[in-house]
Parts: C-alpha cells; structure tokens; sequence
C-alpha cells in the first residue's frame, strides 16, 4: 500500500476509536487521495423528518456527503 493509502487508514482506525458501541466502525468518502468525509458508526440517525436505526457508518459518510438525498419526498422512494 502506498503511504497516503496508510494514512488514510490510521485516520480511520483512531476515528473509529470514538465510536460508542461495542463494534467499532468507520468510514470514509476519499477522492484523489484526499478525505471528503468520514463518519463512525452510532446507534440511531436522524435522516430528513424520520429517525431510523442505523449502525452503519458507510450511511452516515452519504448522508453528509449527499443530505438533500435523504430529504422526505411526497413519493415513496428508498435512496439505498
């Protein structure tokens, strides 16, 4: 691996070291070697008007990355 590639991951090791549950997860939206976003993962979110439970850190990173996606549209429609 090259040395920005293990940079990238001793970030998200020590992000993930903040994580609250018992299963330590973090993610991270990385374009040309640089870090767009990243996320942990938590016990519950809030996307838009709903609260849903969600452990997944990969969901977080497109949340902040994309949040006009989660917003509550009149048509029923699942982003992911």
């Amino acid at each position: 691996m090259s040395n920005k590639q293990n940079k990238i991951i001793s970030r998200l090791l020590a992000l993930a070291k903040q994580s609250e549950l018992n299963q330590k997860h973090a993610a991270a939206i990385v374009c040309g070697g640089k870090l767009v976003t990243a996320n942990v993962n938590n016990h519950r979110s809030k996307y838009g008007s709903e609260i849903r439970c969600s452990g997944h850190s990969e969901v977080a990173c497109i949340h902040h990355l994309f949040p006009e996606a989660f917003r509550k549209r009149k048509k029923g429609w699942c982003v992911l």
